[in-house]
């Protein structure tokens, strides 16, 4: 079975029961990607994709190396996420992976990361600050929009880095290192 919303493949599916119940959960290699493309069904006919925030699957490792991306929506509106430490694979964060974390406090940007996508922290109230390593060169629109106790320092200047629309809006501050 090869199912795929991205633009990528996935491959090397894997089938787990939810212990007591009766779904079931297939776990795809987005191999395109280096980051997994969960499905859910209790029938085996139709299968629709999950909420990853909801299951534990990051003690999983993708056939294919390392996680390069966090998925589109990976962490939407997981309450009980504190704080993160992004690995050093990670080179994109996509769009909304971590819309309204409203228990998020902090997050640990490693350098590599080159691109953070629209709406990837929005929402994320208690989130209190961030650095934003020199390797991010574009930062999309409303990025960390509505985040209204985040200090934000950027390790670069103003003119090296896209910052697209309401990027920033309704932050605390916002400051250049450079």
């Amino acid at each position: 079975v090869i199912v795929s919303l991205a633009k990528t493949g996935v491959e090397g599916s894997e089938i787990y029961n939810i212990t007591g119940t009766d779904q079931w959960v297939m776990i795809m290699d987005e191999y395109g990607e280096g980051s997994y493309f969960p499905q859910m069904t209790k029938d085996f006919k139709n299968f629709k994709q999950f909420r990853r925030a909801l299951y534990s699957v990051d003690h999983l490792k993708p056939r294919h190396g390392s996680v390069t991306a966090i998925s589109d929506n990976a962490f939407y509106d997981c309450g009980s996420l504190i704080n993160i430490t992004i690995p050093d694979s990670v080179t994109n964060i996509k769009t909304g992976a971590f819309f309204e974390c409203a228990g998020l406090t902090s997050i640990e940007i490693p350098d590599g990361i080159t691109k953070i996508r629209p709406e990837a922290f929005s929402n994320c109230n208690n989130l209190t600050n961030i650095e934003i390593p020199s390797s991010v060169t574009k930062i999309e629109e409303k990025a960390f929009y509505n985040c209204p106790n985040l200090d934000i320092v950027i390790d670069n200047s103003e003119y090296s880095i896209m910052v697209e629309t309401d990027a920033f809006k309704g932050c605390k501050s916002v400051s250049w290192k450079k």
